[in-house]
């Protein structure tokens, strides 16, 4: 059968259902409140949008260092409610 006699029904949606979508929001929502510091949050909520160590440490007027500090605190937070 030629790709083209399958028609519109044969292609896949990969579109998350809208279950899925208030699935994955609360689950983020649930990860930012238990970061109870507004910097933490901020921190994690600009690395999930994409910016590099680099930017994000400029964005929020901070060292390099002091962002990949924040940035293993945020992780290991995570870390622990994953193992609970």
């Amino acid at each position: 059968m030629k790709a083209s006699s399958l028609g519109i029904d044969s292609v896949q949606d990969n579109t998350p259902s809208p279950e899925e979508i208030a699935m994955v929001e609360e689950e983020c929502q649930g990860l930012f409140a238990m970061l109870t510091d507004q910097e933490l949050q901020r921190i994690a909520c600009l690395r999930m949008e994409g910016y590099s160590n680099s930017e994000t440490a400029k964005m929020i007027e901070k060292s390099v260092a002091t962002a990949e500090r924040r940035l293993a605190e945020i992780r290991a937070c995570w870390k622990t409610s994953m193992k609970s």
